[in-house]
């Protein structure tokens, strides 16, 4: 459900840029620009996704943030290693680590949050806000 929010977030904050930059243009025209818009990564539509970003995060301290980046890469880690046939005798320490690790980030954040909820937790109010005013 959060990435459909924040996926209609990005497609609706584009579809805003390409309205304001494109005004007399037809809606295929419209459509065409905003997807281009996205596809290229243009700047002002990622400076105001970042502006969103940022406050999603600003809650947290640096300890948490780096508990927050740490979670994502043993994620990722673990992700990798399910992926692959790890057979070794360094198996189980590595996955010794994993759990070490995950303790760590569980005690320093409790649950740890997706970002795609806090993203999506931050840009709700402000994008209805903008969409009920129109």
């Amino acid at each position: 459900m959060f990435q459909l929010v924040n996926s209609w977030t990005v497609l609706d904050l584009a579809q805003e840029i390409t309205k304001r930059r494109l005004i007399s243009a037809s809606q295929a025209e419209l459509e065409k620009a905003t997807r281009n818009l996205i596809m290229v990564e243009d700047f002002e539509l990622e400076n105001r996704l970042n502006k969103h970003a940022k406050a999603a995060l600003a809650e947290y301290d640096d300890l948490q943030l780096a508990s927050l980046v740490a979670h994502k890469r043993l994620t990722d880690f673990k992700d990798a290693l399910a992926r692959r046939n790890v057979r070794s005798i360094d198996s189980y320490a590595t996955y010794g680590w994993i759990i070490c690790q995950d303790a760590k980030n569980a005690d320093r954040l409790g649950e740890v949050p997706c970002f795609e909820a806090l993203f999506a937790g931050q840009v709700v109010p402000d994008r209805v806000q903008v969409s009920g005013a129109s």
